[in-house]
C-alpha cells in the first residue's frame, strides 16, 4: 500500500492538479470499473447548481447510492450517515469526472461538487481519497500515478468494500 505525500518538508500542501490529476484518473482505467463520490457536507447541496449538474451528468453511470456512517478513512458519529454515490467507471464517465474536477484535494476553497473520489475493482477498493484532509492511498503498489508517494502499512486504512456482487458492477 502507498500513500500520497500531501505536505512537503516546509509544511506546504501538495496536490495532484491539472495534467497530474488527469494522469491519476487515467492510471485507474486498466484496474477500476467502479468509482464513488461522497456527498459534500461542507455546502448546502440542495441549493448548488454545479453539485446537481455533476450528479445529472453522471446519472447514466449510476449504480446505486448508499448511506453509511463509515467510508474510506471517514467515520461519522451520533447516527449521522454519508451519502455515497457509486458509478460505473469507463471512458464516458471519466470524461465527465475530468469536466468537473481539476484537483485531487481541495485545500483552500471548499468544492461545490461531491468529494472523496474512490476507485474500485468490482466491490473492492483500489484507491481512496478524503478530499478535505489531503488523504489518498492506493492498495495497488504497482499503480503508476504521478506525485510523491510513500509505502505505508495496510493496517492504517481499511480496504472497504461496496458489498455488492462485483459481476453486477461491470
Amino acid at each position: 500500500m502507498k500513500r500520497f505525500i500531501a505536505h512537503d518538508d516546509f509544511g506546504n500542501n501538495l496536490n495532484l492538479s491539472g495534467q497530474d490529476f488527469i494522469d491519476f484518473v487515467t492510471a485507474h482505467e486498466e484496474e477500476a470499473n467502479v468509482f464513488s463520490l461522497t456527498q459534500n457536507v461542507w455546502i448546502k447541496t440542495w441549493r448548488n447548481l454545479e453539485y446537481h449538474n455533476v450528479l445529472k451528468r453522471l446519472k447514466p453511470f449510476h449504480i446505486k447510492t448508499v448511506k453509511t456512517n463509515y467510508w474510506f478513512a471517514r467515520y461519522l458519529f451520533n447516527g449521522k450517515k454519508h451519502k455515497i454515490y457509486i458509478y460505473r467507471f469507463n471512458t464516458e464517465s471519466k470524461k465527465i469526472l475530468l469536466d468537473f474536477y481539476r484537483d485531487l484535494f481541495f485545500i483552500e476553497d471548499t468544492w461545490s461538487v461531491p468529494e472523496d473520489l474512490c476507485f474500485f475493482n468490482g466491490d473492492e477498493l483500489i484507491t481512496g481519497t478524503v478530499s478535505h484532509e489531503g488523504i489518498c492511498c492506493t492498495f495497488l503498489d504497482d499503480l503508476q500515478v504521478p506525485g510523491m508517494w510513500e509505502t505505508c502499512s495496510s493496517s492504517q486504512y481499511e480496504r472497504i468494500k461496496i458489498h455488492e456482487d462485483s459481476r453486477k458492477l461491470n
